[in-house]
């Protein structure tokens, strides 16, 4: 009897046969020769990345594009997405990772521990991502290395551009990316946008997590590397989708129009675009209000800080130009860390904003806040003359008013002749400085109104003066509000105040009516 084995095509044959005799031969196959196989890897990173992103920033640019900046309060890793600007269909241009080093390995499987031990975690502390037409393209390490991808394959170059290693996609993974690719553009003012939109992004990270399954069962480091960045950018998609803080809300929501107050009384980071208007020599008008508690205001503009203002309390109010070719600017208002904060904004567009300023005096604050502590009011009243006495008259009291600076504002002893929107520095409450106001001239009411600026000891606030006639006789009613410094102070000092304003006036026509002067010139 014989025994002998062949091994052909991976098949172990053993075969009997007899010497002398013939017989029929037996064949029986044992099995398959195993091959070595690599582990199916599913590298996932959503648990295990900070769960505590929150939108702080949108950056828009002239270009049609805007940077959606996200922060880690517990681990200050940070997020920046580019996207388009609202009335368009949604692209994703690019993502930068920055301080993302903390990935926390409890939430990990323990296979996917292995696999994170076998990269080097610190490359995807800072990376880029880019995207054309919602499709991978590049991913940028913090070492320089870095992988370009295509329909059909990555290619993993070093820093100096020398090819390390090619690694070839499944057709299902090229099928499926490209079917997102060519699917109908999804305007993000469309009524199901967040649904669209949070589609849209899960296909993109499961398409991107896929390739950094495939490219993290590579045995260069180099290529693994590459893979963890493509799993953390998964990771990192799929944890906006959503949720309150997310890319795919603040993809869809409204831009803030001309005139619409915002208010919110949580202290939190609130992260809006303002759509400008139309039109050559835009300007708009921001006007805040913080009440007590110091918060901070800031707007943005390709890549720039146009106006930032706090940490401060009460009112204020900045008239900003922008360039023509602009059609956004981002809101950031950052509330204080006291829960009993509160404060709102509201912009107001071009002409209607610039004509509800007067004079168009960016210092100037024309209504107050009731319910601040810093908030006073006062009226002080005072008989001019007589209608009995010839020349008395309201018109003829208003005109000796306005022509001389002394009977609309204390402190001044200028015999200049009152102007519409002039200024007037004064010297109130001591040696602090000028003190200048800002003064209007309503001839249909009879008034003036003089409204402090910024570098008035009492700032904010304002007073008007109005000439009315009641029973017979002519008055001069001064009332006066604000939330500026001294509140107290301001109430119990003005009667003293205006009343030697008003004394001023009162002698300057009792003087006038007894020389027979019944009229001034406009």
């Amino acid at each position: 009897m014989e025994c002998y084995a062949s091994f052909n095509n991976n098949f172990a044959q053993a075969t009997l046969s007899p010497t002398n005799t013939e017989i029929t031969r037996v064949s029986t196959t044992i099995g398959q020769i195993p091959r070595a196989r690599k582990p199916n890897i599913n590298l996932d990173l959503q648990q295990a990345l900070p769960q505590d992103f929150l939108i702080t920033t949108q950056m828009p640019f002239s270009s049609g594009k805007r940077e959606i900046s996200l922060i880690s309060p517990s681990t200050k890793a940070q997020q920046i997405y580019t996207i388009n600007l609202p009335n368009a269909s949604f692209q994703l241009y690019g993502i930068k990772f920055q301080n993302l080093a903390v990935i926390d390995e409890s939430k990990l499987t323990e296979k996917n521990r292995i696999i994170l031990d076998t990269t080097k975690p610190e490359n995807i502390e800072n990376f880029q991502v880019a995207f054309q037409n919602n499709k991978l393209s590049k991913v940028v390490l913090s070492d320089g290395n870095q992988g370009e991808f295509t329909d059909t394959q990555a290619i993993i170059k070093s820093p100096d551009g020398k090819i390390i290693e090619t690694i070839d996609f499944p057709q299902a993974n090229r099928t499926k990316e490209t079917l997102i690719a060519t699917i109908k553009p999804i305007l993000l003012t469309s009524s199901n946008c967040n649904q669209n939109v949070s589609s849209k992004l899960g296909n993109i990270a499961d398409i991107v997590g896929g390739k950094g399954n495939k490219l993290s069962s590579s045995e260069t480091q180099i290529t693994r590397n590459i893979g963890l960045a493509l799993a953390a950018t998964s990771a990192g998609l799929k944890n906006n989708i959503n949720s309150r803080q997310s890319l795919s809300i603040a993809s869809c929501e409204r831009a803030v129009q001309c005139n619409e107050k915002r208010v919110n009384g949580a202290s939190e980071i609130r992260s809006d675009l303002f759509e400008i208007p139309r039109g050559a020599n835009r300007k708009v008008t921001l006007e805040y209000e913080f009440f007590d508690i110091l918060d901070t205001i800031k707007l943005y503009l390709d890549g720039k800080i146009i106006h930032s203002d706090g940490p401060k309390s009460e009112r204020h109010q900045k008239t900003l130009p922008l360039p023509d070719n602009a059609e956004y600017v981002g809101v950031q208002l950052i509330g204080n860390w006291n829960p009993e904060t509160r404060w709102w904004y509201v912009i107001s567009c071009s002409e209607s904003a610039i004509a509800n300023v007067p004079c168009g005096d960016d210092e100037i604050q024309v209504s107050y806040d009731e319910k601040s502590k810093k908030y006073h009011s006062y009226g002080v009243v005072n008989k001019v003359c007589s209608l009995n006495t010839q020349g008395c008259n309201i018109d003829f009291v208003f005109r000796v008013m306005v022509s001389n600076k002394q009977f609309v504002a204390p402190n001044h002893e200028s015999q200049e002749k009152v102007e519409h929107c002039q200024t007037t520095d004064l010297d109130i409450l001591g040696p602090w400085g000028i003190d200048t106001i800002r003064t209007t001239i309503n001839q249909d009411e009879y008034s003036i109104t003089n409204y402090t600026r910024k570098n008035h000891v009492l700032y904010p606030g304002q007073i008007t003066r109005t000439i009315v006639e009641k029973n017979g006789k002519i008055y001069v009613l001064t009332l006066g509000e604000g939330t500026g410094r001294h509140p107290d102070l301001n109430e119990w000092l003005s009667g003293r105040v205006w009343g030697g304003v008003d004394k001023k006036l009162i002698k300057k026509v009792e003087e006038m009516l007894s020389r027979k002067i019944y009229s001034l010139p406009e």
